[in-house]
């Protein structure tokens, strides 16, 4: 027993033919598929990537940076006792229109809740280094001397225990990088 409302809702297109060749000419058809994935992917990809920031240009002896006003646990005033300066945009030619107009952060190059700030190379080499080299190095010799009183408690009980060759060399001296991009 079938209802109106079933009728209606029935396909009577029984003919295929008619159905496919009507999709067909409702778009065209692309030979060269991959390329359209390839470009696809790329603009999938850069929907992650956020390039609202201008690059700032390099600005010889300091290390240039976007700084952001909004976060509690990284102050501004913070980052000003640390050596930062804000890049006025009268410093940079063709940033006049990327100034802040008014408020605590007037003619201060902006963008949302982001100002530019330039650190001297040195002190940028010296922060990168106690950041990137010294302190991961100072963590390395603990988890180093961790791994040896366990291997020593182990020799004690004569256990035989295997440290993996990354592990041996965690705390070894490195050479101290260099962060500062002298180009």
């Amino acid at each position: 027993m079938t209802s109106e409302r079933d009728v209606r809702l029935t396909n009577r297109n029984t003919k295929s033919e008619e159905r496919a060749d009507r999709a067909d000419g409702d778009r065209s058809v692309t030979e060269d598929r991959q390329t359209i994935d390839k470009e696809r992917l790329e603009q999938f990809r850069r929907l992650f990537v956020a390039e609202k920031l201008p690059n700032l240009p390099k600005i010889p002896g300091f290390h240039t940076i976007w700084l952001t006003t909004t976060n509690n646990a990284d102050p501004m005033h913070r980052r000003m006792q640390m050596g930062y300066i804000l890049i006025k945009s009268t410093e940079i030619p063709g940033y006049d229109d990327a100034a802040i107009k008014e408020g605590p952060y007037a003619g201060v190059i902006g963008c949302s809740e982001m100002v530019a700030a330039k650190l001297p190379m040195e002190l940028y080499e010296l922060y990168m280094t106690e950041a990137h080299h010294t302190q991961p190095l100072r963590e390395e010799e603990r988890l180093r001397a961790i791994i040896d009183v366990i291997e020593q408690e182990a020799a004690r009980k004569k256990a035989r225990i295997e440290v993996e060759e990354g592990s041996r060399q965690l705390g070894r001296r490195t050479p101290k990088p260099k962060f500062a991009d002298v180009s």
